[in-house]
């Protein structure tokens, strides 16, 4: 498999983040891993947070003249079919969430899609014609963070769990289904027998 190199604006950016820490005096580290456990979920955060942040950077404007090319597996991603004849419920935005477009200056803009991980994982929702990019700005920053695949390292994003991913309407995170099309959460029916 051929691993996607970084382009020349990625590796600058990479390249100003360390000399940015090293002009300054905090070092961030999981002391658990250092000594040869990690027990605690909490302290991926900080890395995943960062990646989570450097995606929504790279789905504006500007960030988007960051983006590498998009790699060769991503083209394998699975896309679940849904019936036509789902029914889709009307999102009703409030003050946490404003929904896919939001009104300024009265004009709709479009909002780029948010990144929220847990641990190893981010779930993402968006526009199914959105969702790839939204996907390509979140494996970047994942290589940008914690670094692209090298051979002397092991690999930060397993590609057999990635290919094990399916896109669809009908999710299922941390044990609950979401629903995008009815904008339901419920429990999936082998959970609810005891």
């Amino acid at each position: 498999m051929m691993w996607p190199t970084p382009s020349a604006t990625s590796l600058s950016i990479l390249t100003s983040l360390v000399h940015m820490l090293h002009a300054c005096p905090l070092l961030i580290l999981a002391l658990a891993a250092v000594f040869g456990r990690v027990d605690s979920p909490v302290e991926y955060m900080v890395c995943v947070d960062a990646c989570a942040a450097l995606a929504e950077f790279l789905q504006t404007d500007l960030g988007k003249k960051l983006l590498d090319a998009k790699y060769e597996f991503e083209s394998n991603l699975p896309w679940k079919e849904e019936d036509d004849d789902v029914p889709f419920a009307t999102a009703g935005a409030d003050n946490s969430n404003l929904g896919v477009f939001v009104s300024e200056g009265g004009r709709y803009k479009r909002c780029r899609a948010p990144h929220h991980p847990f641990v190893h994982d981010t779930c993402l929702a968006d526009l199914r014609n959105f969702l790839p990019d939204a996907i390509h700005a979140s494996i970047q920053a994942l290589f940008m963070v914690l670094g692209y695949p090298a051979e002397e390292r092991v690999d930060v994003l397993s590609l057999e769990k990635f290919h094990k991913v399916s896109c669809a309407d009908v999710q299922v995170q941390l044990g609950i289904e979401v629903d995008t099309c009815r904008m339901e959460l419920r429990l999936p029916l082998e959970r609810t027998k005891g």
